[in-house]
């Protein structure tokens, strides 16, 4: 019983936490912390390479699920004066939280002016699990999938 509470754990992580790309290398955790500062923060983190320079990208977990839905509603995200590429964490197809069922959904953006069709969208992502509905909104650059 033990483990099945500690993989509910870990799902919640995921659902709380956010990955975002594409750092200027100027972006220190202070001003990730800061363009965040709306929401409730329980970690802030960007990875450094064995020199001291950062990866840049960086991780940080809210303390609940609807401030990454907040986060992820909001469009176009520039932190430092550096457009960067936000998703949400989900867990590893290998690891012990088998076949992800605590994700029932997952939102796609498109950038680069750029669009995709709902079976575009409903073809690539069958393959992860039975899809419930689709929904598109920002002139197809924001689609929502809802898994069963």
């Amino acid at each position: 019983m033990a483990s099945n509470n500690t993989e509910e754990a870990k799902i919640e992580e995921h659902k709380r936490k956010l990955f975002i790309q594409h750092l200027s290398s100027e972006t220190t955790e202070q001003s990730l912390r800061r363009y965040f500062s709306d929401y409730a923060i329980d970690w802030a983190a960007i990875p450094k390479i064995d020199k001291g320079h950062s990866r840049l990208h960086g991780i940080v977990t809210f303390a609940n699920k609807a401030s990454v839905d907040a986060v992820m509603k909001k469009r176009d995200h520039r932190i430092d004066g550096k457009e960067v590429f936000i998703h949400r964490s989900v867990p590893n197809q290998g690891s012990s939280l088998k076949n992800n069922c605590g994700i029932q959904q997952l939102i796609v953006s498109i950038s680069n002016n750029r669009t995709l069709t709902g079976t575009a969208i409903q073809e690539y992502f069958k393959a992860y699990g039975t899809i419930v509905r689709i929904d598109c909104s920002n002139d197809g650059k924001d689609w929502t999938i809802d898994f069963d």
